[in-house]
């Protein structure tokens, strides 16, 4: 871990990246500080090829993975049970929140999003590049 990079981050985002079971297996790679006003976001990317993007308060906004997939315990239960029931096998690739709205994208390509209940509410695939 690079310490002297996460004495800035927020108890929040610190516990998601070192003290939870989603990143247990690697570390981090890379740390990138953005200030934006008075407020200032973090991108990280973990040596696992994970990347996550934190907000100003500490929450993480984004998780993409370039090779497999998000770690499957930082996504909502009831958002993973319901991707896992109607698509079995895949896995959720990347995820986007912004405190309304949960979108995830599974290894077949299909996008998912869900409201703050965790409910669908909306789906779409994108179309192959072959």
């Amino acid at each position: 871990l690079l310490p002297e990079s996460l004495a800035n981050f927020s108890a929040a985002s610190r516990a998601f990246l070192v003290l939870s079971e989603h990143f247990s297996d690697t570390r981090i790679s890379v740390i990138k500080i953005e200030p934006k006003g008075s407020a200032t976001t973090y991108d990280v990317l973990m040596e696992n090829g994970v990347a996550v993007a934190f907000n100003h308060k500490g929450m993480w906004t984004e998780m993409d993975a370039k090779v497999g997939s998000v770690p499957q315990s930082a996504i909502p239960a009831d958002i993973l049970q319901y991707a896992r029931d109607r698509f079995p096998g895949c896995e959720v690739q990347a995820a986007k929140r912004d405190g309304k709205n949960t979108e995830i994208k599974l290894s077949n390509r299909t996008e998912l999003m869900f409201n703050a209940k965790g409910e669908p509410i909306d789906r779409e695939k994108e179309p192959r590049d072959d």
